[in-house]
This record gives C-alpha cells, structure tokens and sequence, in this order.
C-alpha cells in the first residue's frame, strides 16, 4: 500500500547504512510503527542493504506486488491464502506477525475499495482469529545469537 511505503521511506531517510532488515525491523518495533510499515519491511527480500537506493527499490518492487495480488482476491478463502502466503510458516509465526500481515492485507483492500471500511473490520476480525486454527501447537524455536534485548539490535541512526 502506497502509504505505508511512503512512510517507511520517511523513517529509511532518519537512519545509516548499511544496515538490516532485522535492525530496521527492531527499529519500527521500538518506535511502535503501525502493523502496516512492519509487515512491508519483512516482506523486503535482502537481509542487509547497503545503499538507501537499493532498498527503496526493493520497498517499491514489494508495494506494487503485494498490491496486485491483494487486488486478485475475491473471496475470504483468497484473502486467507494471500495472508498465509506472505506470513509463510505459521506454525513458527507469532500472532504479532500474523496480524501485520493481515491489516496490511485488509488496508490494501480497502485502499483499493475491494471492501468498505465496515466490510474490512469484519474481514480483520475473521483472518486473524484463523491464527489458533491454523498454526496449532508451537514448536520450540530460538536463534542463539539474536541479543536478548531487541534493543541491542536497532540501525543506527544518521546525523
């Protein structure tokens, strides 16, 4: 969706590279960024950039396509489909995940008024409490060398 890009290139402007999908992640999380931003930066196919430009072309290539395919679906199976696809394994997603994937989804959606503003809330509603269904029983899963504190992994900031 156009706006949630335009608002991830104003916070790509406030920080140095090279940096990581993972720090700018930690740096939205931290800020308390809308869902929206969040699930567009992880949707980013690099997991490190060196130039702001390299990353602004592939923040634009992500907008258009996840757009397309949004503006493909038709019915509450598409939509679950679509959100499934880009959550990937849901089995090892958490709810957080799951649900910026979902808002991303239902605010293209009614972006490109496929569904009214009523029609998305319910539709939001339906997508994520297909969470529990869809993902059962977590496996245990840990990367032994992600610091402990997400703030020990945010970009660092330009100026």
């Amino acid at each position: 969706m156009a706006d949630a890009r335009l608002e991830v290139e104003s916070y790509i402007g406030t920080i140095s590279f090279p940096t990581t999908k993972e720090e700018l992640i930690n740096g939205l999380l931290s800020r308390e960024a809308p869902g929206r931003m969040v699930a567009l930066v992880e949707r980013l196919p690099e997991a490190r950039y060196s130039t702001p430009q390299r990353l602004l072309d592939d923040l634009a290539e992500v907008s258009r396509v996840h757009a397309q395919e949004v503006a493909a679906a038709r019915s509450y199976e598409d939509f679950l489909a679509l959100v499934v696809r880009h959550v990937g394994d849901v089995k090892h997603a958490t709810k957080d995940a799951y649900n910026r994937v979902v808002a991303h989804v239902v605010a293209i959606a009614e972006h490109k008024a496929m569904v009214s503003e009523e029609e998305g809330l319910r539709l939001q509603a339906r997508l994520e409490a297909e969470f529990a269904r869809l993902r059962g029983t977590m496996s245990e899963v840990f990367d032994d060398n992600a610091p402990v504190d997400p703030h020990d992994d945010l970009p660092r900031i330009s100026g």
